[in-house]
């Protein structure tokens, strides 16, 4: 802007409620913003002069400050009170006067499109919960976001209620299978060159994957420390491993506790607990670490037969679930072989570490 160029710019609560407005001015190609609020009561208008903001050097919100020598740039308005449809409405006017000339304009409004259910399956263990999200394609911003705050009269579901729940967008097993979740509900469509952006139902569905702890289905070893006493040795390894489910797909869902039934020549061991961490991560996930035996020494190589069978529980030691993986072990003073067995395919494995007999 300068002292023959201007454009001045309204924003006005068109609701019955109070609002506030959010006007920002993007320059730079892009990569520079100047944001300012105000609150409007209803019927009120905010006006923006952005001659005067510059000229003035008037901060934003934020501090910053618009270029003195700024001559073009985008503007957008937002409604921060309503997301989903909004009550803003807007106008402007644009000066010249090298020849005296002035001239009216509106802008678009920044509707949605192509809404979607984020989680596409979503997967739920039994008794857990899951965070649905929709997302849908920024007309105005070019970009995909969540839009679970600008729906209205939202309804959600799923396709049979004695496998999964729906409680707003939380989604909950109930018996392990594959379901439907859904949502119904009206988003504010409008593409990039919209002039009115109306309310339209939205029906975006997905699969809901209910999902039981049958499988620890390892991804990898690497040689480990036992940790033996002083004057005890052995070999020791650790294995990665990841929970599946029924169907051999990955469960990935923190809090599910490993438990392990060790059995020696000598007798077994009650089940216990023997993962790092004592529960899977956000991604199913654990280390058995270490595997191996100490040995008194000096015995040579000496080996031990070990068998481990495994449970898991959720909720609660009280909520077990049989692990169908078998580990079949010989744990020596120079030497670990780990046959893992029991599970789908590529996740039966044989691991070798050092030498034996």
């Amino acid at each position: 802007m300068d002292s023959t160029h201007n454009s001045i710019i309204t924003a006005g609560n068109g609701g019955s409620v109070p609002v506030k407005a959010l006007f920002t001015i993007y320059y730079d190609g892009g990569t520079k913003r100047y944001d300012l609020e105000q609150q409007l009561k209803p019927h009120e208008q905010m006006w923006v002069d952005i001659g005067k903001l510059i000229h003035e050097q008037v901060p934003d919100k934020n501090g910053l400050l618009l270029s003195s020598d700024l001559m073009m740039g985008s503007y957008e308005i937002r409604d921060l009170t309503d997301r989903g449809i909004g009550n803003l409405f807007e106008g402007k006017l644009i000066l010249d006067k090298t020849f005296g000339h002035v001239a009216y304009g509106c802008a678009m409004c920044c509707g949605y499109e192509d809404p979607y259910l984020y989680w596409d399956p979503i997967g739920v263990g039994v008794g857990l919960e899951s965070d649905q999200d929709v997302w849908a394609h920024d007309s105005c911003a070019g970009v995909f976001d969540s839009v679970l705050g600008d729906i209205i009269d939202v309804s959600w579901g799923t396709g049979n209620h004695a496998i999964a729940t729906a409680q707003n967008h939380v989604i909950t097993g109930v018996a392990p299978g594959n379901t439907t979740n859904f949502v119904q509900a009206m988003l504010r469509f409008g593409g990039p060159a919209a002039k009115n952006c109306p309310e339209d139902p939205i029906n975006p569905t997905g699969p809901a994957n209910v999902q039981l702890p049958t499988y620890f289905g390892p991804t990898g070893y690497t040689a480990a420390n036992g940790m033996c006493d002083a004057g005890w040795v052995g070999t020791f390894i650790n294995v990665s491993d990841q929970v599946l489910d029924q169907n051999g797909n990955a469960m990935q869902l923190p809090g599910i506790t490993p438990e392990e039934y060790v059995c020696l020549v000598s007798g077994c061991k009650p089940y216990s607990t023997f993962s790092t961490p004592v529960s899977t991560t956000a991604a199913g996930t654990f280390n058995d670490v270490p595997i191996g035996t100490c040995f008194q020494a000096p015995v040579g190589n000496q080996c031990v037969a070990v068998t481990v069978t495994y449970q898991a529980y959720i909720l609660g030691p009280t909520n077990t679930y049989p692990i169908t993986t078998v580990s079949t072990r010989v744990d020596c003073v120079n030497g670990e072989k780990d046959q893992i067995s029991g599970n789908p395919g590529s996740y039966n494995q044989t691991y070798i570490s050092g030498t034996l007999p």
